[in-house]
């Protein structure tokens, strides 16, 4: 290893552990399936997160979208219980809840659990995204200022649109999943200018001066860190923090406290 790239290793281990990343996009899984190295169960997802000195993350359970969501959203509670350092993002699906006041019973369940965010997704699990199907939770998690997470490929930039017009004081976060974020910019671009509610998850960011643009076009609160962890390696998402060309300060904001001020926002 030349001196030169080094230096470069030894500047990137003490950038991470100072910025005290927040992993907005984290799994816990329970089989070994599209991960290079597989990291099973909730034990072994905290060690690896220590290691990678992510020092919080927002996890969901793999088990809702191979298995079944409700009892997923259930273990997964149990599962983040004894980690002050995880909380929980649940997997919404229409039949959880029939009524608005369901919804709300059901919702304010999740969050006394340490829940905070929703993910919804309308294509792998089959349901609408309009108010006539998610309407009721919607408003529900907008009062509360619960997150919706969705995965761009999960829903088209209409509805994300619709929803942020819709539902203007409920956090919208658009993660990368499944194909980059860049083949998509001359939508979520406009977007974030129009809707200060929509946010967008970093991992998938990875055009070049992309992080930079954004945090001098739309406003250095609109990114959230996040890795798509186990699945990713989490060093690529972290360095594009570390060294992206942007204030100290600003660093930090998307490193964590973004985050952690979405969910100071959460009301019970």
């Amino acid at each position: 290893m030349s001196v030169q790239l080094a230096e470069i290793v030894q500047r990137f281990h003490r950038s991470k552990s100072m910025y005290r990343f927040f992993d907005i996009n984290c799994w816990t899984v329970s089989s070994e399936r599209e991960q290079l190295q597989p990291v099973i169960g909730v034990e072994a997802l905290i060690q690896s997160l220590d290691a990678q000195q992510i020092h919080e993350a927002v996890v969901t359970s793999a088990e809702c979208l191979e298995y079944n969501a409700s009892v997923g959203n259930e273990n997964l509670l149990s599962l983040i219980a004894p980690f002050e350092s995880l909380s929980g993002s649940i997997v919404w699906v229409p039949e959880l809840a029939g009524t608005r006041n369901d919804s709300l019973s059901y919702i304010e369940r999740m969050i006394a659990n340490k829940v905070v965010s929703v993910r919804m997704f309308p294509k792998k699990l089959r349901y609408s995204m309009n108010k006539w199907q998610v309407g009721d939770v919607l408003k529900v998690m907008e009062a509360k200022r619960l997150p919706l997470i969705l995965w761009h490929m999960e829903t088209s930039w209409d509805t994300v649109n619709g929803i942020c017009e819709s539902y203007p004081n409920l956090p919208v976060i658009i993660e990368g999943n499944d194909q980059k974020l860049l083949y998509h910019n001359r939508s979520y671009i406009p977007l974030l200018a129009q809707h200060p509610n929509l946010y967008i998850e970093t991992h998938s960011l990875i055009q070049h001066g992309e992080i930079e643009y954004i945090v001098n076009k739309c406003g250095i609160d609109r990114l959230l860190f996040g890795t798509y962890f186990p699945y990713n390696d989490p060093n690529g998402s972290m360095m594009m923090i570390t060294d992206a060309e942007i204030p100290e300060e600003t660093k930090y904001k998307i490193a964590g406290d973004n985050m952690r001020s979405l969910i100071g926002q959460i009301t019970s």
